[in-house]
Parts: C-alpha cells; sequence; structure tokens
C-alpha cells in the first residue's frame, strides 16, 4: 500500500490528500465536512473522523462507530504511540500535502502499521483533529489485513510494528521516553500473545505474553 500511496501523491496536484482503500468507502459528506477544518485552521496537518465497519455487501457491524469513544487524549503523542487510535485507517484521513511531503509521507519497508508510522511522524510536530460523526465505510472480511486470518500474519504485524516504534523512537528521543518505549512493547507483545493464544499457539502465546510481562 505505501508504494502505491506514494506514487499516487507524487503524481497528484492538489494541496491536500485524502486516501480511500480499495475496499472502503466514503460517505457523501466526507470531504465537504473535512475540507472546512483544513482551509480555516492553517495550523491543523490532518483531519480524521469515526468510522462504520461494514462486512463485503455493504451492510453495518455492530451498532457503534469506530472511534465512538475517542477523545483528544486519544490523539495526543504518548496514547498513540501505544497503539493506534485512528479508525478506519487511511481511508478517514483528509491532510495537507506539504505536510505529507515534509514528514517522508508512507515507509514503505513494512506492510503493517504504515499509517500507524505516518500519524505519530505528524502528531509529534504538528496538530490534528478528529471529528465525531462516521465519514467512511470501513471494510472488515476475511481478506482484509484488519482479521488475523493465521499465525504467520500475527508474527509479521508484530515485527513491522516493533521495527517502526524503534525507529520512532529512535528518531525522536527527546519525545519517547524509556518508559513509554517500554510500555508500548509491552501492548505489541501482549496483543500478539492474545492473536496467538486464539489460533492456537500456545506456547508461542506464553513466549510472548511473558515478554510483555517482562517489558
Amino acid at each position: 500500500e505505501s508504494v502505491a500511496r506514494n506514487l499516487g501523491v507524487s503524481l497528484a496536484k492538489g494541496q491536500y490528500l485524502a486516501f480511500l482503500d480499495s475496499d472502503d468507502v466514503w460517505f457523501p459528506h466526507k470531504l465537504s465536512k473535512q475540507l472546512p477544518i483544513l482551509m480555516n485552521n492553517p495550523g491543523i496537518a490532518a483531519v480524521f473522523s469515526q468510522a462504520l465497519s461494514i462486512d463485503e455487501n455493504g451492510e453495518q457491524l455492530g451498532r457503534l462507530a469506530l472511534g465512538q469513544s475517542r477523545k483528544t487524549s486519544d490523539f495526543e503523542l504518548e496514547n498513540m504511540f501505544i497503539s493506534n487510535r485512528i479508525p478506519g485507517g487511511a481511508s478517514s484521513c483528509l491532510m495537507q500535502r506539504n505536510i505529507y511531503n515534509q514528514v517522508d509521507g508512507l515507509s514503505e519497508d513494512i506492510r503493517f502499521g504504515e499509517d500507524w508510522e505516518l500519524w505519530l511522524k505528524i502528531i509529534v510536530n504538528y496538530r490534528i483533529f478528529f471529528i465525531q460523526e462516521p465519514l467512511i465505510g470501513y471494510r472488515q472480511h476475511s481478506k482484509t489485513q484488519s482479521t488475523i486470518p493465521n499465525i504467520v500474519q500475527v508474527e509479521e504485524r508484530l515485527e513491522d510494528y516493533l521495527k517502526l516504534l524503534k525507529r520512532f523512537a529512535k528518531k525522536y528521543p527527546e519525545n519517547v521516553s524509556k518508559s513509554l518505549y517500554n510500555r508500548s512493547l509491552a501492548y505489541q507483545y501482549f496483543t500478539a500473545g492474545l492473536g496467538s493464544c486464539f489460533l492456537g499457539f500456545i506456547e508461542k502465546s506464553k513466549l510472548w505474553l511473558n515478554r510483555a510481562v517482562n517489558y
């Protein structure tokens, strides 16, 4: 995804960037709700929104929108460094193109968490805004990356998350304390441990949960 998005950005000519993953949908009023915020607030780098989970047929999953309980503090660096609090992935984003270029866009060496790393690079330097309304449909089914179909994907996800966190902490040591770094690593190992346990890989689950406790 990162290679495709970066190529798209290099070809785009507008002042703003919006992303739409192939299996997600924008609601008709998405851009009209987001654009005025960027136009009238030059200090804001990106605007996000809640999302509705939908299945492969476009039917809503669950009663509540993703991000329903999000608060402003959820998008502060300390909380965002532990886990990606932006619901709906990149499809909910509208951002300033010059900011995207300033933070060097999406990293192309990871498959999982590339959008999370981008949000961190933005938040450490700029303000973002979150609209308390679902403006996109975020599709979830057996073939999306948001599911956990096998242990290989759990392992790859963990590897990429650890890689991006280490890279970010090294670049911004004044913003990421040792305590915060350890807490985030503990959370990544904890979620990987739960995923591997769910899939029946008990010994691997024990290993990762033990690492979570150590961190």
